[in-house]
This record gives structure tokens, C-alpha cells and sequence, in this order.
């Protein structure tokens, strides 16, 4: 079983954890060999090495188009590398090796305490202004759900 979360920005970032029962994941309980046969059970040779190329590929592109940047686009520090020809980044390309993933677990506080550090005092001061009146509503609603409710 895998634990996935995922939101939808235009659904007013609606977000659901979903309990999927047909994937298998290695773990301190199960071995990525044994993990990887009962999706193989699971789904077949030819689906896990499908999902396994495409997400290969994705990887390798997103590796790639960093590459492509470089020299072209000012990194987070912001330093621009120098230019790779299209030579030596097909030599990267042939040396890349996939690793193993790692799911980033994301502190929606921390993470806008570390983006609100970055802003402007006049910009903070907006986005402030903008949660006190998301929260005034949330607790509106709040009393409003308390005011109809039925007690028999």
C-alpha cells in the first residue's frame, strides 16, 4: 500500500490523501526486490517496465533541460554556470544513472515563513492582510455551521 497526497491548485488547492492498496514500496518491512515482484504480480512485466521507462525519461529531460539552463538561466544562488555545448551535454546524458527517489515532505508553515522572510515589508503587509481576512471567513463560517445545527 502507498500513502499518496496531492492537491489541485484550481480546485481552490483541495488536497486528499488516498490509501492506494495496489502499489508496492520498499520499506524497513519489505526489500525493493520483494516490493518490485508483487508489482510485478501486480500489474505485469511489461506495466512496470512501461512506468519505469517513463518516469526514466521524465528524469533524464528534467536533468537535461537543467543543462540547457545553464549558462542561459541564474541559478537559486544566483550564478549563471557556464554554457554546455550540445556535445558535452549528450556526454552527460549518456553518464546519467537513475537514483532513488525521495518524496520531500513539504512544511506548508515553514515554507511560507522561509517565502514571507523573502518579501518586501510592504508585500508581507498585504499578505497579511489577505490571511486575516481568509481567517475572518473561515471563522464566520465556523459560527454559521454552530448557528444550523440540529440538537435533538
Amino acid at each position: 500500500m502507498l500513502k499518496i497526497t496531492t492537491s489541485a491548485p484550481k480546485a481552490n488547492n483541495r488536497s486528499i490523501e488516498v490509501d492506494y492498496e495496489k502499489f508496492y514500496e520498499a520499506s524497513d518491512t519489505m526489500s525493493a526486490t520483494e516490493a518490485l515482484e508483487k508489482n510485478r504480480a501486480v500489474f505485469g512485466d511489461a506495466v512496470v517496465n512501461s512506468v519505469f521507462l517513463d518516469g526514466g525519461v521524465i528524469r533524464l529531460q528534467a536533468r537535461i533541460r537543467s543543462w540547457l539552463q545553464q549558462g542561459a538561466v541564474a541559478n537559486k544562488k544566483g550564478e549563471v554556470g557556464e554554457k554546455l555545448t550540445d556535445e558535452q551535454i549528450k556526454a552527460k546524458a549518456n553518464e546519467f544513472v537513475l537514483g532513488v527517489a525521495t518524496v520531500k515532505k513539504s512544511d506548508k508553515v515553514q515554507d511560507f515563513l522561509n517565502a514571507a522572510a523573502k518579501m518586501s515589508p510592504d508585500k508581507l503587509l498585504e499578505v497579511i492582510a489577505q490571511l486575516k481576512a481568509k481567517a475572518a471567513g473561515i471563522a464566520q463560517d465556523a459560527a454559521d455551521d454552530e448557528g444550523n445545527g440540529d440538537d435533538e
